[in-house]
């Protein structure tokens, strides 16, 4: 079925298939995977959707292909995806995901392929690699993250792959090599990944509790990219120390009712008041960076390279930390340094 610039299959269209193993479906129309999209094929082993326009893969796309080994989903502009787009795969070994935009592995991503062997990741912008982004990985024996921006490696991951024996990491920012014969090398590899473990220290995954404390961390030059899960206005704080003080700059973003966003000093001053209508997303991660170089504070939503608020601090102080919290709200934070 390559090549053939489908963009939907008709219900039913597998129902006779249930012997298929192999199924080539690259170089098509695809823009998203819907759910349950391939019914009906429990026998199947090798699937290919590379080359297909698919931004979006919705979760349980592949539920239902228990016996999977094989999946490509290469060049596929895929930019995101979801804690469950591989729900379902159980049986997976090879998995390729390489020539897309994927910046983040969320949380539990790759939980559901307990017995994967290698994970393809090559050319994308990925930035940080967690230990919880998987779950099982026992069996993995070649990760490819060559071509990315990894700045940040947890080291847990590392040490918890005890078959990886190729890693592929050529071009990306905290070390630029290739890994190969791993199990062996291990102790002459280690120190050269060292920086990359060292950077763990600036990555935060945390929920904040609606008690109107902020929870502080350490701030990395020349600032930090926000994803926070909220249904109210988000609230950041940059101070010297790792507690409320003056001087101190609070980044207020959907206030008053999530119409507004305000940069505040000294707990008390509003200095920059802009309408953001709607910038707060409601039980779906929200984007931003917030930088603090040079004095000046500047505040971004998503990718745009045009910041939506700025401010010129007259008394300098430096940023050692950030505090994250949310209005009377819980919230899911996932913060690490810009690029």
């Amino acid at each position: 079925m390559a090549q053939n610039a489908l963009n939907d299959i008709p219900d039913g269209t597998f129902e006779p298939l249930t012997q298929l193993e192999y199924l080539y479906m690259y170089g098509n129309n695809f823009t998203e995977l819907e759910a349950d999209f391939f019914p009906d094929l429990e026998n199947l082993v090798y699937l290919d959707v590379s080359n297909n326009p698919t931004t979006t893969l919705l979760d349980g796309a592949f539920r239902g292909l228990t016996n999977l080994n094989s999946l490509i989903l290469s060049s596929c502009d895929i930019r995101e995806l979801n804690p469950n787009s591989f729900e379902g795969l159980e049986n997976l070994l090879s998995l390729q995901l390489n020539f897309n935009d994927i910046e983040e592995l969320p949380l539990g991503v790759f939980v559901p392929l307990p017995n994967i062997e290698y994970v393809g990741l090559w050319n994308n912008r990925v930035k940080t690699v967690r230990r919880n982004s998987f779950g099982d990985i026992d069996n993995l024996v070649t990760f490819d993250l060559d071509g990315n921006i990894v700045n940040a490696l947890d080291r847990v991951f590392i040490d918890d792959a005890v078959s990886l024996n190729t890693l592929y990491f050529n071009g990306n920012l905290c070390a630029n090599n290739y890994f190969g014969n791993f199990l062996l090398s291990r102790t002459q590899y280690l120190p050269m990944l060292q920086t990359c473990f060292e950077n763990m220290r600036f990555i935060v995954d945390i929920t904040t509790e609606d008690d109107g404390e902020y929870s502080f961390f350490e701030g990395p030059q020349p600032g930090i990219v926000v994803r926070v899960n909220t249904d109210s206005e988000a609230q950041i704080a940059l101070t010297p120390f790792n507690f409320e003080w003056s001087p101190m700059i609070e980044v207020f973003i959907g206030t008053e009712n999530n119409t507004r966003s305000v940069i505040r000093i000294n707990q008390n001053t509003n200095v920059v008041t802009v309408p953001t209508p709607n910038i707060i997303r409601p039980n779906q991660w929200s984007d931003f960076r917030i930088t603090w170089a040079n004095q000046i504070i500047l505040v971004f939503s998503g990718n745009n390279p045009f910041p939506f608020m700025g401010f010129t601090m007259r008394d300098f102080f430096p940023v050692n930390f950030y505090g994250v919290r949310a209005v009377n709200s819980t919230a899911a934070w996932s913060v690490q340094p810009v690029d």
